[in-house]
């Protein structure tokens, strides 16, 4: 059974990519110029796949956190990164023991 304490990181856990992946959207970034190669309008879509790529353990923490910065043109800070890095597995587990896929990013974000 999972503690409280590592529920609550899940559900952060589960915030925090999913806005991430907020900022991406055009409303969020009509204040920021575009100085990489993603000119689309909704980078949301370019996140979200890092997202599932990190989540899907295609992506390290590190790997993940430079795509995003480099499409969202942003800097992630250093405890955010070892809060991706801390609760992953957590998320994963988590998916395991309730008999989910513990790899997909589309069913944890559902939950």
């Amino acid at each position: 059974m999972q503690s409280t304490n590592h529920l609550e990181l899940i559900w952060k856990l589960r915030q925090r990519l999913l806005r991430l992946i907020k900022l991406g959207q055009p409303k969020q970034l009509s204040s920021t110029i575009q100085t990489n190669e993603y000119s689309n309008n909704d980078l949301s879509t370019h996140v979200e796949e890092c997202v599932r790529r990190l989540f899907n353990t295609s992506y390290t923490v590190e790997t993940f956190i430079q795509n995003a910065q480099q499409i969202l043109n942003v800097t992630i800070k250093t405890n955010l990164t070892l809060f991706f890095a801390q609760t992953i597995p957590l998320a994963h587990q988590y998916l395991q023991q309730h008999q989910f896929n513990p790899y997909s990013w589309e069913t944890f974000k559902m939950i």
